[in-house]
């Protein structure tokens, strides 16, 4: 079990930020071990951007490295399913590596749920290691960089330090002496309030048309990224000039945040979210965390062939979500249970006449067993293949079939048979709803002949026994502008009211069923087990259901 104390535990020296962190999250970290041997050629998936120039079999590691300071949302996802993908492809390791240089933001709860989602997400990684477990290390290494005059601390304010960088002028502390910036940097080591104002930066260039190379900083007392590649590999070159670091040099493959339409990944904005409760929490499903996506009901499956299938390009677009849940509905259609709904509000009964072999009796339940899918026969559902349709003289249909039925038509009961309508009361051309139909069984016409083929239900599931009711929720975007900016106030682009709601009769075969199966009711979509409230005494089985979309742009139902 791990002990969360030993890496969040409120210590001076743990605000300062790594040398390591002036990596950013969308850079890959590999460490290619040279070796002869075979060079991976990729398999059907494994082109382009997939492959790593000169990495040989056994001889790659690769590392995802989360700040433990809120949930996994989509980009960290496909950063995991990167570093996994190389990793696995190349029989080398990857290594789930905390940054928690911050304890500030960073909370015991976020660890166990981070790598719980990476689980869910099914990653398999080798290791877990903490950037505090290498402070010692680090320090080091600052203080020996501090020796050789190529870095220096600087108390400057912050708004200097950067106008300063835009305009190539170095700072009054550069010339510091060795002396002076290695006393000013134990204060950062030991919290004092001048060190926490105090950075480490090296010397670069001040001239170099790369802003990120004046001067860089290598450890402050905040979180903040810096993606720069150039700093990086001339750190990389310095250390090694000096004698200070000796370890094999990583090889850095860049690629292309996720960026989606009318959503936002900063943590900070989406803790206010949650703070503000304009979500039920992390795991809402309109928010961009795995666990928001999971509840939404994306498939681990589905996220990992859309993440390999973009590979590591560096090209950014913005993208819409359809791609997304196009794929996943690949994975999802092959194992959901086929089942039926009609709205509550939309009830129409319909009473049966006539006299047919296979047709029930008065008041009587006649019951045969069909496939759970009829697309893909060998799904099964708790050891089962089959699942029960119940058929009756009494029947219910939904009130926009019934609307636009006529006497003497032939329509399909689906899974049934055809019926000929006889009578229908109310509708009309008054607009106003159908109240009653009544129908002769025809079970020899011929469907293919039919026009109309509508799902129902035998009045005998709104019976105590046989209920389940459906509380069924689709969710609409998060945000009301396609590509927030960074400054723009997210108060003033949020969606509150993020759902709609029906509420609707289910057939009787969703009984059973537990919470996180998909499935699809058909003739409206596919849909996830959200929560599960067993019948009582007085009230039926209750299932909350979330729509899972299916990559169409245009809704059939529910448009939001």
């Amino acid at each position: 079990m791990l002990d969360m104390r030993a890496h969040l535990c409120p210590s001076p020296r743990r605000h300062l930020h790594s040398l390591w962190l002036i990596l950013g999250i969308n850079t890959m970290f590999i460490l290619i071990v040279p070796r002869k041997g075979p060079i991976l050629r990729g398999g059907e998936r494994d082109q382009g951007a997939m492959r790593l120039e000169g990495a040989e079999i056994g001889h790659v590691v690769t590392r995802f490295p989360p700040e433990p300071n809120g949930y996994l949302h989509i980009g960290h996802a496909k950063a995991a399913i990167l570093n996994e993908y190389f990793a696995r492809a190349y029989k080398g390791r990857l290594i789930v590596r905390f940054d928690d240089t911050n304890p500030t933001l960073e909370k015991s709860e976020y660890i166990p749920e981070i790598l719980r989602d990476l689980r869910t997400l099914g990653i398999k990684w080798d290791n877990t290691s903490y950037t505090s477990d290498y402070f010692d290390i680090l320090i080091s290494i600052a203080k020996r960089l501090i020796a050789n005059n190529v870095a220096y601390t600087d108390d400057t304010a912050s708004e200097t330090l950067r106008y300063e960088r835009m305009k190539g002028i170095p700072s009054y502390c550069r010339n510091r002496s060795i002396a002076e910036n290695l006393h000013a940097f134990q204060d950062m080591c030991e919290g004092t309030p001048q060190g926490l104002k105090t950075v480490l930066r090296i010397k670069m260039n001040f001239s170099c048309s790369n802003k990120a190379c004046r001067d860089p900083v290598l450890m402050r007392t905040t979180s903040e990224y810096y993606d720069r590649n150039q700093q990086y590999k001339w750190l990389l070159k310095i250390v090694r000039k000096y004698d200070i670091l000796t370890a094999q040099t990583p090889r850095l493959l860049d690629y292309s945040k996720l960026a989606f339409v009318r959503t936002v990944l900063s943590k900070r904005k989406l803790r206010w979210l949650v703070d503000n409760h304009i979500v039920s929490g992390w795991d809402d499903p309109r928010m961009p965390t795995i666990k928001g996506f999971i509840r939404r009901g994306l498939t681990p499956e589905g996220l990992r062939d859309f993440v390999t299938r973009m590979g590591a390009s560096r090209s950014g677009i913005l993208m819409e979500y359809d791609k997304l849940w196009a794929l996943n509905r690949q994975h999802i259609d092959p194992t959901a249970p086929r089942f039926w709904a009609i709205n509550k509000e939309n009830v129409v009964p319909v009473r049966l006449e006539g006299e047919d072999t296979e047709a029930p009796g008065e008041g009587e339940d006649s019951i045969s067993l069909i496939p759970l899918n009829k697309k893909f026969l060998n799904l099964t559902l708790h050891g089962k293949d089959k699942k029960e349709l119940v058929k009756s003289r009494d029947i219910l249909i939904d009130q926009k079939d019934a609307r636009g039925l006529v006497e003497g038509e032939e329509i399909t009961l689906m899974d049934w048979g055809n019926i000929v309508i006889k009578t229908v009361t109310g509708g009309g051309e008054g607009g106003g709803p159908v109240r009653r139909v009544v129908a002769k069984l025809n079970l020899d016409g011929n469907f293919k002949k039919t026009k109309k083929k509508i799902h129902w239900l035998s009045n005998s599931s709104l019976l105590d026994e046989n209920r389940v009711d459906l509380t069924i929720r689709t969710y609409g975007p998060l945000l009301s502008k396609d590509k927030p900016e960074d400054d723009d106030d997210i108060s003033d682009l949020v969606i509150r009211d993020g759902y709609r709601e029906e509420i609707a009769f289910g057939d009787r075969n969703l009984r059973s069923i537990s919470p996180g199966l998909i499935f699809q009711l058909e003739r409206w979509g596919f849909y996830r087990v959200d929560s599960v409230k067993e019948a009582g005494k007085a009230s039926p089985r209750m299932l909350t259901l979330v729509n899972v979309p299916d990559g169409k742009k245009v809704k059939k139902r529910m448009p939001l």
